[in-house]
């Protein structure tokens, strides 16, 4: 079974994402790290079918996660969608390989529907500033 990885250092982050996700009704685990090295050095070893990632996290941001990931062959083609409440970094993760940015507060209608395509239709390449 493959997993969805849900890295942001807030708790309440991780529930408000995890209960929109589960909210899609797939088949994924749910997996949720508030350490994006940890996360990072768990989705090379695993099969990981998308990755929501916040932008701001203490040892490796999530961009400098999305970087990483994107030059290990396990993370070459897995879905990535930053969500951050700093607008600024949009370009940013867009360009280390995000397929999709969202900013924060998240709309959750929204972030089902992204995350909903992003797991059907593989990796797609938008934009999302609400």
């Amino acid at each position: 079974m493959s997993a969805i990885v849900i890295i942001d250092d807030q708790s309440i982050s991780h529930q408000i994402l995890a209960a929109v996700i589960r909210s899609i009704n797939s088949q994924h685990e749910i997996v949720a790290f508030g350490d994006a090295k940890k996360a990072y050095d768990w989705a090379i070893r695993n099969l990981v079918a998308l990755v929501v990632t916040d932008f701001k996290m203490p040892v490796m941001t999530g961009i400098e996660f999305i970087h990483q990931f994107r030059q290990h062959p396990a993370g070459t083609h897995v879905p990535v969608m930053m969500i951050s409440g700093d607008l600024n970094v949009r370009s940013a993760a867009l360009g280390a390989g995000a397929n999709h940015f969202m900013l924060k507060p998240v709309d959750h209608q929204e972030c089902r529907e992204i995350c909903r395509s992003l797991l059907g239709n593989g990796v797609q390449n938008e934009d999302c500033t609400q």
